[in-house]
């Protein structure tokens, strides 16, 4: 608002300050050598009497809307996978995607480096007697989450230990 007021000070031909091809501002009340702000004494060009400072209405909430909300971050435990991916792949760079992955882990899913999709042991019995592990890689039937196709994927596959976060 104070670039207002230098934009109110343009001076017409005639010398009279005005607006563009307006009217004379200083019939409207305005005292454009004041250096007290505009903003603070001129509500607008329509009304009767200049603003005053008067204060807004104070309104009350009652109490009946007055309640503490839980943090999001406090729910995640009790999201579905399918929640948790949506947190972890869209919500990136903040806390959510931090608890969001975290909670994956704890069920049991681990993030794969290099192809860059969280996977999990697939939990049928055949499959778990097929696994076979190393000291470096294990291979067997996994669980794949594919955020391109926003699915879940069952396939063989050789997981090496070096590739997958820890905690």
């Amino acid at each position: 608002l104070h670039a207002l007021g230098d934009l109110l000070r343009i001076v017409s031909a005639d010398g009279a300050p005005s607006l563009g091809a307006g009217h004379d501002l200083t019939t409207f009340g305005l005292n454009l050598d004041s250096r007290i702000p505009l903003h603070a004494t001129f509500m607008s060009p329509f009304a009767d009497v200049p603003n005053l400072g008067t204060p807004e209405p104070q309104f009350n909430l009652p109490d009946c809307y007055s309640f503490l909300v839980p943090p999001a971050i406090s729910k995640v435990n009790s999201l579905s996978e399918e929640a948790l991916f949506y947190c972890f792949y869209v919500c990136t760079r903040d806390s959510i995607q931090e608890a969001a992955a975290q909670e994956l882990y704890n069920r049991g899913w681990r993030f794969h480096k290099l192809i860059r999709m969280w996977i999990t042991h697939d939990p049928s019995p055949e499959a778990q007697q097929a696994s076979v592990k190393s000291d470096i890689c294990e291979r067997g039937l996994f669980i794949f989450f594919d955020p391109q196709a926003w699915a879940k994927m069952k396939k063989e596959w050789i997981v090496y230990y070096e590739h997958v976060e820890e905690r």
